[in-house]
């Protein structure tokens, strides 16, 4: 019928199986990775995946990715991506398929290959001669293969490379190979770069590594001993290597020296050289040298020997002369030194070492480098005068040769023969200590001995002494005289004839034949002493005529120039109260005096009476009573070729003294004078009636008497003075007497005296002559003038800035001691030789003068007190600050000294021959005494002074006002400190001028004088910044003001017309022109130019 069919599906299940699935055994580093997998089965497999065990959680979709899809109904496929495969993920991946009737897995291997790479690498360091051992690893997959390799280079026999060594790492199938490099006694050639290498077939790797080998510091380039000349450069080169590369230092002697003349130059790496250079050797520099090279390893040295060439020097013996007594031993020593040790010779000039000669040589390092030396001893045993001579001692070496000369003289013990010139004695040859014996000279029979002794060593003859000698007719004849003086003979008057007579006749042939001796002058004066007393006693006009002609030819042959020995031998004898010469000079005026008193006038008429020799004159005047009315003077001139004398008597001293006026002129007195002076005139004696011969006569005051000299030629540019010989003192004087006149055009001094006496000139011979005078006049005329300008300018600047630089106390000091100065040095200028010759005018420049320097002293003075009291009592405003204190003290203290002085020394106050204060009676130290103690006083007050200033400026804190303070009487007191010396030394030097009279010190007061106003001006003006600022600022303000008017003036030209309509406005316009100064120097400050409308128009303006 039908046929029903009714279909039924048999499924047939079955358990799964894997068709296909990939293993991968292979694959490349950091790529990705997929593995299918396709399983049949019934029901359809689920397909699940697994790594090394363990399910994949697809949950981490940055590593892996399941993509799962059925192709039927039995089929399943199933991707398992791997992302970025690395080490780890090498393994077993497993396909799992699984259903309701069972489950099949399929593996897959997942072999990663990984490219070869190098473990780092450090650096390494290692100590020569030591071994060491680096280790190369490389990872990789395959395994890699290491190699060693250097860089340039090869490997040494002392390298080893050691074989390979794998080792799994646990990281996936990756590899650790190891090679080791061992470097065996290591050598410095072993450094180097080195590089590890490995290679697989999927890459490759290398590291590089420093092998430094390390080694001591050592020397290559050593120190060579070096010589040099001296003052000459010398170079030491050192240079060393070593790993570290060494620091080198240098040694001098052993001792690390403190150079700064060597420097350090790095060759290379391993290698170091220094220079050490000497730029101008000396001694000191000689010795030992060493380069010292040195690192962590070790050290190294080398040294060298500085040596220097010195150019031989003498030290002994100086130019100069040796002597010796004739058979003593006698040494003369050479003495040089130098490097090369020098040569040094003694030689002979002009002839040659005699056998008693021998030479010794000895030598020895000194302390000054290297030097040597040598001494030479030239010694005679017993010395003869044939060895006398000069000597050369030469030193030499390589570089130079110096000689000296020494001149021995061999002294005999033996005085030659040797006639004396001056007693005419001829003396034998006599041995030194002994005395010679001659017997006495003179033209008649002399009693005595005269004796030379001969003395020294050298023997020399010493003066011969004639003090035992006497002419024995002389000494007779003053026996005779004795024996007169007591007797009562009638027959006196002719006996003393007699005798004077004989001594007129003896003294007459002893002056033809040579000098007069001593003794016999002693006596001689002894024998006419008594003759005023015995003269008395003669009655006998013709008797009294003759002896008095005889006394008087006597005096003339005693007073023959080559008798000045005779007169300075009695001299020197200290047993004498007065001068032979005095004596005799009183004898002539006691003689003249008794020929004035013999003169008579008959029928009341004029006499006069000459005698004439030809070293004594004696002129006697009587004037008639006619002629004392009319007021004659007498006048006694003696005119020859050569000589002019003249003295003049006053009428008026004839009508107080009337009588004889007597005039002796002694051309030769033979008085004693200082070393100062010289007696360059005749003596002239005047005398009146009822005087006696050592009696000062006083004149009326308008009665001077005034006397004429011509001076010898030697001294006519030398200072002359007027004086007479004070007969008590037994010395000349100028009490009363005045040089009146001085012309060195004729050669003549006029005097003028108040009294009757002995008168003479006496010249200064250590005064300065007239070229010294005229160049210290010039000087001292330049330099005052200069010190007056100076001062003037000092004392303007003082009171043109008196408001703004010098104000104050201080200033007001210092004007008032340039006005004190500059009063001094005009009056000083202006009158100093105008005044001379005039007793009043002089003495008041010496007043003023006194005046003025005492009270530049005496404001130096107040500046001490000033700082005193500023500096040590700052808030004190009483009467001791104040500026008319000072006014006070400054020209107040000298007044009372000058008048003083002036009152009480008015006779003596200033000198003949300078109008300033004498030294007479000690009138100079009214001014030097003052002096001194201001300076003391002053001193003192700056001491204290600049002793509380350097204790202020140790304050550890000073407030503006203190440190304002402390520069403003640092600054006057170092003024004052310096102005002081110069000042008061100054003037010490000057009186040390006019009491020692030389020619240094007279040079420099003229020099220092004309300093003292120009330092003025240096410390309080040009030393002021203030000041300079001043001068700056007004100079340049000159200028500016210049250039301005210039312009606005042109300006004003072009511009007429407006500034007619200005004016015309009867406004007041101002134009102002702004400038600034020079930032630099002028500190900012601003000046303002203005032109204001002015009435005069135009001209205005300008103006």
């Amino acid at each position: 019928l039908n046929a029903i069919t009714r279909r039924i599906n048999l499924t047939v299940q079955f358990t799964p199986s894997i068709e296909s699935s990939t293993n991968y055994e292979a694959s490349i580093h950091h790529k990705n990775v997929a593995f299918l997998c396709q399983a049949v089965g019934k029901p359809a497999p689920d397909i699940s995946w697994y790594f090394n065990g363990v399910m994949i959680n697809i949950s981490d979709s940055s590593k892996y990715m399941i993509v799962s899809r059925l192709l039927n109904i039995t089929t399943t496929e199933s991707t398992l991506t791997v992302y970025n495969v690395t080490s780890s993920d090498v393994g077993t991946y497993t396909c799992s398929a699984s259903n309701i009737i069972g489950m099949i897995e399929s593996h897959g291997i997942l072999t990663v290959t990984d490219p070869a790479s190098v473990s780092p690498l450090m650096d390494t360091s290692i100590v020569e001669a030591n071994t060491t051992t680096i280790v190369c690893e490389g990872l990789g997959y395959p395994p890699p293969t290491i190699v060693w390799s250097r860089t340039n280079g090869v490997l040494s026999d002392r390298v080893s490379v050691s074989d390979s060594v794998s080792v799994p790492t646990g990281n996936g199938n990756v590899s650790r190979v190891s090679v080791n490099l061992t470097i065996t006694n290591a050598s410095r050639e072993d450094t180097g770069v080195y590089t590890c290498s490995a290679n697989n077939s999927v890459g490759s790797d290398n590291r590089t590594i420093n092998i430094t080998v390390q080694f001591q510091a050592e020397i290559i380039l050593g120190l060579t001993d070096l010589v040099e000349n001296e003052t000459n450069p010398a170079m030491f080169t050192c240079r060393a290597t070593g790993e570290p590369i060494p620091t080198i230092s240098w040694y001098f002697n052993g001792v690390l020296a403190n150079l700064s003349d060597f420097t350090i130059i790095a060759v290379n790496s391993t290698t170091i050289e220094s220079f050490l250079a000497i730029n101008n050797t000396q001694s000191s520099n000689v010795g030992r040298y060493t380069c010292h090279a040195e690192n962590v390893i070790g050290s190294d040295e080398s040294s060298g020997v500085l040596t220097v060439n010195e150019a031989a020097e003498l030290l002994e013996p100086f130019e100069g002369e040796e002597y010796a007594t004739e058979g003593e031993n006698v040494t003369l020593k050479c003495v040089g030194e130098g490097y090369p040790p020098p040569l040094v010779e003694w030689r002979k000039l002009n002839g040659s070492t005699s056998d008693r000669a021998s030479i010794t040589n000895m030598s020895m390092r000194t302390n000054e480098g290297n030097v040597t030396r040598i001494t030479v001893e030239l010694m005679f045993t017993g010395v003869s005068r044939e060895d006398a001579g000069v000597y050369e001692c030469t030193v030499s070496n390589l570089l130079n040769a110096i000689t000296r000369s020494i001149n021995l003289t061999v002294q005999y013990d033996i005085c030659e023969p040797e006639h004396d010139p001056v007693w005419s004695i001829s003396w034998p040859l006599t041995a030194t200590g002994n005395t010679a014996i001659q017997t006495c000279p003179g033209g008649g029979e002399s009693s005595g001995l005269a004796l030379r002794e001969c003395d020294g060593i050298p023997a020399a003859w010493l003066d011969t002494n004639v003090d035992n000698c006497s002419t024995v007719e002389i000494t007779k004849i003053l026996e005779e005289v004795k024996l007169l003086v007591f007797s009562n003979s009638q027959n006196f008057s002719h006996s003393y004839q007699t005798l004077i007579t004989e001594l007129s006749s003896i003294t007459v042939t002893a002056i033809s034949n040579e000098i007069i001796l001593p003794n016999d002058l002693a006596n001689i004066i002894t024998i006419l002493e008594d003759f005023p007393q015995l003269f008395l006693r003669i009655d006998d006009p013709a008797i009294i005529n003759e002896i008095l002609m005889n006394v008087i030819d006597i005096i003339d042959n005693i007073s023959n120039p080559q008798n000045e020995v005779a007169y300075n031998i009695l001299d020197s004898k200290d047993n004498k109260q007065q001068s032979p010469g005095a004596q005799v000079l009183q004898i002539a005026v006691n003689i003249a005096q008794l020929i004035g008193n013999t003169l008579t006038s008959d029928n009341n008429e004029s006499a006069n009476l000459t005698i004439a020799r030809e070293n004594i004159r004696i002129e006697a005047k009587l004037l008639s009573e006619a002629d004392i009315r009319n007021g004659i003077n007498v006048d006694f001139p003696i005119e020859s070729a050569d000589l002019l004398v003249n003295s003049t008597v006053p009428a008026e001293a004839i009508r107080k003294y009337p009588g004889p006026v007597t005039h002796l002129h002694l051309s030769n007195p033979f008085l004693p004078t200082d070393k100062r002076f010289n007696l360059s005139t005749p003596v002239l004696a005047v005398q009146v009636a009822q005087s006696n011969s050592t009696e000062q006569v006083n004149l009326p005051e308008n009665g001077s008497v005034v006397l004429s000299f011509t001076l010898s030629e030697n001294h006519t540019s030398a200072t002359a003075k007027c004086v007479f010989w004070n007969f008590e003192s037994n010395s000349w004087s100028d009490d009363g007497v005045v040089t009146i006149r001085h012309g060195t055009s004729n050669n003549s001094v006029q005097c003028k005296a108040t009294h009757l006496t002995s008168f003479a000139v006496l010249v200064d011979v250590q005064g300065t002559t007239s070229e010294l005078g005229d160049g210290l006049s010039i000087v001292s005329y330049i330099g005052c003038c200069i010190s007056i300008v100076s001062l003037l300018l000092t004392s303007v600047a003082i009171v043109y800035w008196r408001k703004t630089i010098y104000k104050g106390v201080p200033n007001f000091i210092h004007f008032n001691l340039c006005l004190s100065l500059v009063i001094g040095l005009v009056i000083f200028v202006s009158c100093i030789e105008t005044a001379i010759g005039n007793k009043d005018g002089c003495t008041t420049v010496a007043v003023i003068l006194h005046y003025c320097f005492l009270a530049a002293f005496s404001w130096m003075l107040c500046e001490g007190l000033h700082l005193f009291i500023f500096l040590n009592y700052v808030f004190y405003e009483g009467f001791l600050s104040k500026w008319y204190f000072y006014l006070g003290l400054g020209w107040g203290l000298p007044v009372p000294i000058v008048a003083i002085a002036a009152g009480i020394s008015n006779q003596y106050y200033v000198t003949d021959i300078r109008c300033w204060l004498s030294e007479k009676k000690g009138t100079i130290w009214a001014f030097v005494a003052p002096m001194l103690l201001i300076i003391l006083v002053n001193g003192i007050f700056l001491a204290v002074t600049l002793k509380v200033l350097f204790k202020i400026k140790k304050k550890d804190f000073l407030s503006d006002g203190e440190k304002a303070r402390i520069k403003l009487t640092m600054s006057l007191t170092i003024s004052a400190v310096a102005l002081m010396p110069l000042l008061g030394g100054t003037w010490i030097i000057g009186f040390l001028a006019i009491i020692e009279h030389t020619e240094v010190f007279a040079w420099l007061f003229a020099i220092l004088n004309s300093l003292q106003g120009f330092f003025i001006f240096v410390f309080y003006v040009l030393k002021q910044e203030k000041v300079r600022t001043k001068v700056k600022q007004s100079a340049y303000l000159q200028r500016l003001g210049e250039t301005v008017s210039t312009m606005l003036t042109k300006n004003f030209s072009s511009k007429s017309t407006e500034l007619d309509t200005i004016k015309s406005s009867k406004k007041d316009t101002v134009a102002s022109v702004n400038f600034t100064l020079d930032e630099q120097h002028h500190k900012h400050q601003g000046v303002s130019t203005v032109i204001s409308n002015h009435p005069n128009g135009k001209e205005g303006l300008s103006q």
